[in-house]
């Protein structure tokens, strides 16, 4: 297993929520200890949000982080409940199916201010899309 690997399997139990303590996963990648230190650090340095649960006794990553969740932002969110509801009549059911799964998945994480995009806009037929993104900057800021 190169260092690659061994990060991703790092960052992998991390994301599953299983303990991870250095004794442990120095035996587990046939590493020093002091090696598994260095990893850690390397993965928050690259900005990967990881701390030291000492009630736990384990590394973890910040309790709402996710590798799999999107992390959009606002005006991001915004932009595709705009198009949804712009699309909504032009799509046939499975596209909307497909919206719908990306939209659950979206809502779920906590960085997402919204729980149900069709909440966001309520914007009834169609309409000057120069307009419409003059009104997403207004929102936006």
């Amino acid at each position: 297993m190169n260092k690659f690997d061994r990060l991703l399997y790092i960052l992998n139990k991390l994301d599953r929520r299983e303990r991870v303590r250095v004794p442990d996963l120095a035996r587990e990648l046939e590493v020093s200890e002091r090696t598994v230190y260095r990893y850690l650090n390397s993965l928050m340095e690259a900005g990967f949000p990881i701390y030291y649960d000492k009630e736990r006794g384990t590394y973890a990553f910040t309790q709402n982080f996710s590798l799999r969740r999107a992390l959009l932002e606002t005006e991001e969110v915004l932009v595709l409940a705009l198009a949804r509801k712009l699309l909504e009549p032009l799509l046939g059911e499975a596209a909307l199916q497909i919206l719908e799964q990306i939209e659950k998945k979206i809502a779920t994480s906590p960085h997402i201010p919204f729980s149900h995009f069709t909440e966001v806009f309520g914007i009834q037929g169609l309409c000057d899309l120069p307009h419409l993104f003059d009104l997403l900057k207004d929102l936006s800021l």
